[in-house]
């Protein structure tokens, strides 16, 4: 699993909302602080930056060469380096980003950057919610069938499904028809999801086959960036949710199956979590899978990698400390602390 986004309890939020935003250097964040504070301050050779990611609308982007905060950024734009929204970090179009496994952040030196045109260094693009529904092995295509559940694209209904099986797939770009097993909530912002599970046949074949589950039928939108009569596509056995990066609804998945003894059955998930986490299509990096999720606590925590920003010429490596910031002695999500130094 590769997204996964934190709603926040009621009250973290009201706390977020009182965080401060500045593009004043001299306001930084220091270790012995009991607050959270934007900005960067020296640590030996290297740099802690700290970040307001908070925003469940704005990117607010970093640019190494000149430790500037940008609030706002375009982030189909450049100008910055590295942006942050919420669990979602980016990369702008004029940076390249790669991720070092198992490499301690002081060791890493100009040796370990990948050479120009190595594989190992990825643009920004669509980093998709759910992408483990399947498994694909010398030829072989078998389903998960791994359980989700989701908020529709108009933010008020809960839904659980299961994609069953791809029939009649002819290659990469034929995906053929998508048969799922679903169960859609029509009562407003009801989390009970014990009810009858119905099922039903996308036809994909070398286009976009658009789903609603609302109204549980196939649909043609005429402009699916700012429909919101679908909730989920395929496309070249990729599915796209009806929201973030790929859509203006507001549809985000939740990991049903990590709740479940049988991570298939979907008659077993009765019931939306009230605090769990959500994860929209977003837009993705060499850090889009930068955090473990704790599904008893619903907390982020970051890995323990290393990665390389490649802009203007020079190569920065970073490793993300926290995405927990303290407020009035509280802890708040998406207030980022990461650690940087240029090494070539």
């Amino acid at each position: 699993m590769n997204r996964r986004l934190m709603l926040t309890l009621p009250a973290l939020v009201a706390l977020a909302a009182f965080v401060g935003c500045s593009d004043d250097k001299k306001k930084v964040t220091d270790p012995s602080d009991t607050g959270f504070t934007e900005g960067t301050v020296a640590d030996g050779s290297a740099f802690v930056t700290s970040i307001d990611g908070s925003s469940y609308d704005d990117f607010n982007g970093f640019t190494f060469a000149t430790s500037t905060i940008s609030h706002g950024v375009d982030v189909d734009g450049s100008g910055w380096d590295i942006a942050f929204r919420r669990e979602d970090i980016t990369s702008s179009s004029s940076a390249q980003g790669a991720r070092l496994s198992g490499m301690e952040f002081g060791d890493v030196g100009s040796s370990d950057v990948p050479a120009d045109g190595d594989q190992a260094w990825q643009n920004g693009g669509v980093a998709y919610a759910i992408d483990d529904w399947y498994s694909y092995s010398t030829g072989n295509l078998a389903m998960t069938h791994y359980v989700y559940s989701m908020m529709d694209a108009s933010g008020e209904h809960w839904v659980k499904f299961r994609i069953d099986n791809v029939v009649g797939a002819t290659g990469q770009n034929n995906m053929g028809s998508v048969e799922i097993s679903y169960f859609y909530q029509a009562t407003a912002s009801s989390l009970d999801l014990d009810g009858t599970v119905q099922t039903a046949t996308i036809v994909v074949d070398d286009g976009t086959g658009y789903f609603d589950f609302s109204t549980g039928t196939q649909v043609t939108p005429a402009d699916p960036a700012n429909s919101m009569d679908w909730d989920i596509a395929f496309s070249r056995f990729t599915l796209s949710l009806n929201g973030g990066a790929s859509g203006g609804g507001e549809c985000a998945a939740f990991y049903a199956y990590t709740e479940l003894n049988d991570p298939t059955a979907i008659e077993d998930f009765t019931a939306q979590p009230e605090f769990a986490q959500t994860f929209p299509d977003t837009y993705g990096s060499a850090l889009s899978e930068w955090y473990n999720y704790n599904g008893a606590t619903h907390e982020l925590s970051p890995k323990d990698e290393v990665y390389l920003i490649k802009s203007g010429g020079k190569v920065y490596k970073v490793a993300l400390e926290s995405y927990y910031g303290d407020v009035d002695g509280q802890p708040v999500s998406a207030l980022y602390q990461f650690r940087w130094e240029e090494v070539q």
